[in-house]
């Protein structure tokens, strides 16, 4: 009987020592996102992300961006910020620019916490790589957010499920 308590005690203290930890974080005290605990703060992800988070032995890896639609507006020649769709394709085009063998079936509208978003994916190889993009455009009130979170194919299927927890975890402040 002693060894099987044994037995139980030190499984369930491995196993709770193996499940991701979720954090809630707040960014530029505009949005949060509810983080799995093995991504971390980084900076060599894409020079344009205000928020870059990854993890290089996971292979997991996020980022956003973030404009007011006023800033966007003034950026484009009709004066026009443009919809979430024309901000998703000219994403899809940049990241196609840098893949072979790409699959990239249209996007889906949905919500994220109230706020209008366009939800899809892009696979293919870089480098020689697998990798499976989620790509995300979420309409706020003064800001439209840019989010991708990206893993290898191999390990989409351990990871997906922490990926859209991380999409759907979206929150404007």
């Amino acid at each position: 009987m002693v060894r099987n308590t044994a037995f139980w005690v030190f499984a369930l203290l491995f196993l709770s020592g193996c499940s991701t930890r979720y954090e809630n974080h707040l960014f530029g005290g505009l949005f949060a996102l509810t983080v799995p605990d093995y991504l971390t703060s980084m900076n060599s992800l894409n020079d344009d992300a205000q928020v870059q988070l990854g993890s290089r032995n996971k292979d997991v890896f996020a980022i956003v961006r973030y404009n007011t639609w006023e800033e966007l507006k003034s950026r484009n020649r009709s004066g026009v910020a443009g919809t979430l769709e024309d901000y998703y394709d000219f994403h899809i085009e940049n990241l196609l620019m840098e893949i072979t063998e790409p699959k990239a079936p249209g996007p889906k509208e949905t919500k994220i916490n109230g706020l209008d978003a366009l939800v899809g994916y892009l696979s293919g190889n870089i480098k020689g790589e697998h990798i499976h993009y989620k790509i995300v455009m979420i309409g706020g009130k003064d800001y439209l957010y840019q989010m991708l979170v990206w893993t290898t194919s191999e390990n989409l299927p351990e990871y997906e499920a922490d990926m859209d927890k991380l999409i759907r975890s979206f929150r404007e402040m």
